[in-house]
């Protein structure tokens, strides 16, 4: 699982044509096989990713068999599936999956993108707050770190 403070965007899925307010102009997660092969498994974008009132998000990775129970929008969670086979290379790491973000067009005042960011070192504290913090969950521990009392898919 990640979790992070989301960029605000500007409301385009009702179809928008011009850039309204907002920090970027579009950010999201895609769950990739991996090097050996750079298929998409999915991706999920700004819009639909539940923010809390805090401006924060959660997002969480697992193959569908492991997808916790509460890892759905309603409990104020984001999910990506991860490949069965993994990176798909046959003679690959069946455990792997790539997370890419995405970035667009962020306002001049926003320095918290992913474009902004210049070395390795530096990008925790140049995305601040918009870093994306990961570990590791088993599923139960998750459903338990975050109770959600509606927990249906």
């Amino acid at each position: 699982m990640l979790r992070a403070k989301a960029p605000t965007p500007p409301h385009t899925s009702s179809g928008d044509v011009k850039m309204g307010t907002g920090e970027l102009r579009y950010w999201s997660w895609y769950s990739n096989r991996g090097s050996a092969n750079t298929r998409v498994n999915a991706y999920t974008y700004d819009e639909q990713i539940p923010v809390g009132p805090d401006g924060y998000y959660t997002l969480v990775v697992s193959r569908d068999a492991d997808r916790p129970r509460n890892a759905i929008a309603q409990c104020g969670v984001a999910w990506l599936p991860m490949a069965d086979d993994g990176d798909g290379s046959g003679s690959g790491d069946p455990d792997v999956t790539v997370l890419q973000p995405r970035n667009m067009l962020g306002t001049g005042d926003f320095k918290h993108a992913v474009q902004g960011v210049r070395s390795q070192e530096t990008m925790a504290e140049g995305m601040g707050e918009y870093y994306p913090r990961s570990r590791y969950l088993s599923t139960t521990a998750f459903q338990t770190a975050l109770p959600c009392l509606v927990e249906k898919r």
